[in-house]
């Protein structure tokens, strides 16, 4: 764990934060009841994939 960073790796792939904004870091506090999800894609050999999960 640690500071996130966008950059570009040794091995040339690089990581960006968008479209994450502030109010992904700041914003309210979860209500009670509430379902919250992420959806997570990203790119790999040229083809999408994304993964999705509740958080509890």
């Amino acid at each position: 764990m640690g500071d996130f960073e966008e950059g570009e790796s040794e091995d040339g792939e690089v990581t960006v934060l968008y479209p994450f904004s502030a109010e992904f870091y700041g914003g309210d506090e979860p209500k009670k009841g509430h379902i919250y999800k992420v959806h997570v894609t990203w790119k790999d050999k040229g083809k999408s994939h994304t993964d999705s999960f509740q958080l509890k």
